[in-house]
């Protein structure tokens, strides 16, 4: 199985490949040894895939910072500015001849929106476009709701813009990063008008303020922890698909601590 190969297969399973995804380093025609399934290629995660023997790395988030809001196409790294974190990521994966592909908009669609409402016990959609999911839930409050989602995704600490007494009957999903400020129109034309709450990875300030003002409860889990349940789901679909190969997945913890 070469890396070119793994990418092909990753497409094989979505309706499209996004611009940002595909072998972002090494060679494509690399025969893979092992792979490393992470949600941002961190120095902690490359140093296990290098202790595994993993040359292979698929990660969700981009190799290297900093996020782009136009997306960056796969093969255009050199136009990232000369960053020392840029610098720490280059360095392991150089001296240790691995290869990177990104999973971006084909793991959301695959696995990160629909592994996580079934790990929270979500019926069928009522709705669904592409990454957009609506559900009909039988009247639990934001606040039982939000007390299910720190234990299925097993965090300490949410944060919920809303009433925390209101009972649920339309719940949203924006998986990741979907409910930032630069991707609102994303939840205007998907939620809005359509659910009363959304349950959120990631949203700043803006969309905060976006979302009281729109009569949406919000409930924010936190961008990583709420796609590493998708990821690995990942990892363990392609263990399958590819017996003979070692699968591995490294969970990224958000650094820093609460005071």
């Amino acid at each position: 199985m070469k890396v070119i190969e793994v990418d092909k297969f990753l497409t094989s399973l979505v309706d499209k490949k996004w611009p940002d995804e595909g072998v972002l380093f090494g060679q494509a025609e690399t025969e893979v040894k092992g792979i490393l399934v992470t949600w941002m290629p961190t120095p902690e995660a490359l140093s296990l895939a290098i202790k595994r023997k993993c040359n292979l790395i698929i990660c969700h988030e981009e190799l290297l910072f900093p996020y782009l809001k136009d997306m960056l196409p796969a093969g255009e790294l050199k136009t990232l500015p000369d960053w020392v974190a840029n610098h720490k990521r280059l360095e392991i994966i150089q001296k240790n001849n691995l290869c990177v592909i990104r999973s971006h908009y084909r793991a959301d669609q695959k696995f990160n929106v629909d592994e996580l409402a079934r790990t929270m016990g979500l019926p069928e959609p009522i709705e669904q476009n592409f990454i957009a999911r609506i559900y009909k839930i039988d009247h639990i409050t934001v606040r039982n709701f939000a007390e299910q989602v720190k234990e299925k995704l097993k965090i300490d600490k949410l944060k919920i813009i809303g009433n925390l007494n209101f009972s649920i009957r339309r719940l949203g999903i924006a998986i990741g990063g979907m409910c930032l400020g630069v991707c609102l129109n994303f939840i205007e034309s998907n939620y809005v008008g359509k659910c009363d709450t959304v349950l959120a990875g990631e949203a700043d300030e803006y969309a905060q303020f976006y979302a009281k003002e729109s009569k949406l409860n919000l409930i924010i889990t936190g961008h990583a922890s709420m796609e590493n349940i998708g990821l690995k789901a990942m990892a363990r679909f392609l263990k399958k698909q590819f017996s003979s190969i070692p699968v591995v997945f490294f969970e990224n913890k958000l650094p820093g601590k609460y005071i």
